[in-house]
């Protein structure tokens, strides 16, 4: 199992940097049922720390987020 962190989720989802986005998608598209990914709780609460602090998103687009993170299967 991966641990995602911070960085990884909130790059792929900004994806503002395409040499980095293009790597955190291979990352989390070959997440498998047999090779599964985690978030930690507290990554949770600093993904949307980021994208309301430094990306400005508002609380619809952060609910949106969570909500695509929570409905994600591999």
């Amino acid at each position: 199992m991966i641990s995602l962190d911070t960085d990884v989720i909130v790059r792929f989802l900004a994806r503002d940097d395409p040499k980095q986005s293009t790597i955190e998608s291979r990352l989390i598209e070959s997440l498998t049922l047999e090779n599964p990914g985690c978030m930690p709780s507290i990554v949770l609460a600093e993904i949307i720390w980021v994208m309301e602090e430094l990306y400005d998103a508002g609380r619809h687009k952060v609910s949106a987020i969570v909500e695509g993170l929570f409905q994600t299967r591999p």
